[in-house]
Parts: structure tokens; C-alpha cells; sequence
């Protein structure tokens, strides 16, 4: 397991998702990149969910544009000497 990507509807920074798959994966020993997407930890425009997800780039475009951004670069640098 090389890369995860986890996220979900929770701040990033207040313990979400992501951070119960770091834990998780520290307790077993393994140590792959992970990409931990969700809200900012900050004051939220009002608009709908479609927008604001848009807006902090969690919707299905913007996770993966992250994706692919995070893990394109982890791949070229592996491939270095």
C-alpha cells in the first residue's frame, strides 16, 4: 500500500476522518502518503453543499485534481535516483 486518499465532511485539522486512518495505520506499523481531504477548520461561506464543496475543492473534480496532483508528484519523485 503505497497511497491513501481519505476524506470526509469533518474539519481536517479537528481529528476527521483522515486522522483516524493515520492512527490507524501508525498502530499497525505501515506508512504509505496519504492525502487527507475535508473542510477547512475556519469560518464556511454560506451557500449550498455543491457550491462550497466546489469552493474548498472537495468536490468529485477538486478530490481529483488533489489526487492526481499529490500522487503524480509522489511517482516522479520515487522514479528518482
Amino acid at each position: 500500500m503505497r497511497h491513501i486518499a481519505a476524506g470526509g465532511g469533518t474539519p481536517i485539522a479537528a481529528g476527521g476522518f483522515g486522522s483516524a486512518v493515520l492512527e490507524l495505520l501508525g498502530e499497525i506499523g505501515t506508512a504509505p502518503e496519504v492525502l487527507r481531504l475535508g473542510l477547512p477548520d475556519d469560518f464556511i461561506e454560506q451557500g449550498s453543499q455543491e457550491e462550497l464543496r466546489r469552493l474548498d475543492g472537495i468536490d468529485a473534480n477538486g478530490i481529483a485534481d488533489h489526487i492526481r496532483a499529490c500522487f503524480s508528484d509522489s511517482a516522479r519523485q520515487a522514479k528518482l535516483p
